[in-house]
């Protein structure tokens, strides 16, 4: 049953000062925090399921497009310490605490849906290239079950020396 209330409690969660700038398509992402804002855009992707609502489609691909084309790293990765910056700039940033692995993880949510929804190959290849180098690379070979939160991207890093180190 089309219940509008569901709608309406829906609308609760979409954070105008986000998604409204993806919907006139400007990449302020900067000083967003990636994982609060991912999820947004995954459950935009839902609204668009369920409504048909192309407006939420449109922001998911312009979402996906400024993120893999201006705050990803060759890794497929994005995020600094948790938080987006300055599109272009990523080689100011490469750190011991670049890369988180939600966010990872979440932008692969992302890109499925658009993969799915357009069947554009660009979509997969990012998901590949996510999935090798920020999911199955944050493991610890010789400790089933035990990840990396944050992938060091700077010159002479290493996953052995993060600062956050490694857990469950």
């Amino acid at each position: 049953q089309n219940d509008q209330r569901h709608l309406v409690l829906a609308h609760l969660f979409d954070k105008p000062c986000f998604l409204g700038l993806l919907a006139v398509q400007a990449d302020s992402l900067s000083d967003f925090h990636a994982n609060t804002h991912i999820p947004i855009v995954v459950g935009g992707q839902m609204r668009y399921e369920v409504t048909g609502d192309p407006l939420y489609k449109e922001i998911a691909t312009f979402f996906m497009d400024v993120v893999n084309s201006s705050h990803t790293y060759a890794t497929g990765g994005t995020s600094v310490s948790e938080f987006w910056f300055d599109p272009k700039r990523l080689a100011e940033t490469l750190t011991t605490e670049n890369e988180e692995s939600c966010t990872t993880y979440n932008m692969l949510k992302v890109s499925r849906h658009l993969f799915r929804w357009t069947k554009e190959i660009a979509y997969a290849d990012y998901y590949e290239r996510a999935l090798i180098n920020g999911v199955l690379s944050i493991q610890r070979g010789r400790d089933p079950g035990v990840m990396i939160y944050m992938l060091p991207q700077g010159p002479g890093r290493s996953k052995a020396v993060s600062y956050h180190g490694w857990g469950t």
